[in-house]
């Protein structure tokens, strides 16, 4: 008999085979999980569609391995709400009410499993406030100091009443850091996807952490013998528009990298940046790649084999140390060139400077290095090819599917 999991997500978690790292990471550990014979029942702390639960359904099409429920009494935490926080500080911070704990307690209560995990700040503390007597194991990428920090630099953007508003919301949720760390204590084993955040969860006390790269399935696709046509030079840059990473790299692409690659390439016309990915680009960023003849601005496509297929390089410009680099993992997946700044290497330290990508300390070292691998065909090959070594021997499900399994055996579930 299959053995169930509880695995509490929030609405931002919602599994997919494709769309922003959260899903896309809880979607690979799901299908891990599954190959380890688990029956997996899907938990949301927040209230859901029945439209998204059939689309996350529709992603699990060949298992019955998979069911789902979801908090269908959660209520929203209003501004004046947060404001209270101020003053009078609850002890699950600003997460949940009473009323949240004991909806989701509900839902437990009538169900039979054998492990409960999380994915994520809010739904790790929701694991650790419920009562259980099964091992909780916490999966996660950022760590809470990190997401409040690059939120608030996006919203001090903001005009004076708003940055007013934000100031006082932000403070309300600082209780939130104390929170989140009290009961993570409670995690029987913490998984973190992000090697820069598990040390320095290890350094905080915690020694119950593993690093687990970011598990991607093998490409059934192979480029390795397409000739490739293209009339310019093509630099992908990918991933969400919306966040504030992404928006640090954009600015630094357009302060220095582009500046700096006009210098060296004179010609404008025989070099394409494509922009691909979800959400609403910020005005002032957009209006600048629009502006420039070597930029275009994609936006989103259903499927992205076509983008890195006719990929020269994959171009990362993030520059602060944020995790794993999900796009990094799966162009690697593709033997992509890759190059990024050096930032990104911190959270994953699959990254070879040399070997298997490119790595640079800033937007000049950047240009210089797409500017370079222009001409050096056979230096992209060699890197492509131990890119894709690199995956499929360090990071690929293959290999998770083996670290997972020896993970949760030192919890007692595996025999």
């Amino acid at each position: 008999m299959k053995k169930q999991i509880i695995f509490l997500l929030d609405q931002t978690s919602i599994p997919s085979a494709t769309g922003n790292g959260n899903r896309v990471l809880v979607f690979a550990l799901c299908n891990i999980l599954i190959k380890l014979n688990y029956k997996l029942n899907l938990i949301f702390i927040d209230s859901i569609s029945e439209e998204q639960v059939q689309e996350c359904l529709d992603e699990f099409k060949n298992t019955d391995s998979i069911t789902i429920k979801f908090n269908r009494k959660r209520t929203r935490k209003s501004f004046f709400y947060k404001f209270k926080l101020l003053f009078f500080r609850n002890k699950y911070g600003t997460f949940f009410q009473e009323s949240d704990i004991n909806n989701i307690q509900d839902i437990i209560n009538n169900e039979h499993f054998d492990l409960i995990c999380a994915y994520d700040i809010r739904s790790i503390v929701g694991m650790n406030i419920v009562e259980v007597k099964v091992p909780r194991i916490a999966f996660m990428v950022d760590l809470i100091e990190e997401y409040y920090r690059r939120r608030w630099e996006r919203w001090k953007k903001g005009n004076v009443l708003k940055n007013i508003r934000n100031g006082l919301s932000n403070y309300a949720q600082d209780q939130n850091i104390d929170v989140f760390y009290n009961y993570l204590k409670f995690s029987n084993r913490i998984v973190e996807h992000a090697f820069n955040h598990s040390i320095e969860l290890q350094e905080r006390g915690f020694q119950n952490v593993s690093y687990l790269p970011h598990p991607l399935p093998k490409q059934m696709v192979s480029f390795e013998n397409f000739i490739f046509t293209n009339n310019k030079y093509r630099i992908l840059i990918v991933g969400s528009f919306k966040g504030v990473a992404s928006q640090l790299g954009h600015e630094l692409f357009l302060d220095e990298v582009l500046p700096h690659y006009a210098l060296l390439n004179q010609n404008e016309l025989d070099t394409e940046f494509r922009f691909v990915g979800h959400g609403v680009m910020r005005a002032d960023i957009k209006q600048r790649i629009l502006l420039n003849p070597s930029c275009n601005l994609v936006g989103f496509v259903e499927d992205l084999v076509d983008e890195w297929k006719f990929a020269d390089i994959v171009l990362v410009t993030i520059p602060i140390e944020h995790g794993f680099r999900t796009r990094i993992a799966e162009a690697m997946s593709y033997g992509k060139c890759v190059i990024a700044h050096i930032a990104n290497s911190k959270g994953m330290p699959e990254l070879e400077d040399g070997y298997n990508c490119i790595l640079a300390k800033d937007g000049v070292g950047l240009a210089e290095a797409i500017y370079d691998l222009k001409f050096r065909k056979e230096r992209r090959r060699i890197l492509e090819i131990n890119a894709i070594n690199t995956f499929n021997s360090e990071i690929s499900a293959e290999v998770a599917i083996v670290k997972l399994d020896s993970i949760l055996r030192s919890v007692g579930e595996r025999s």
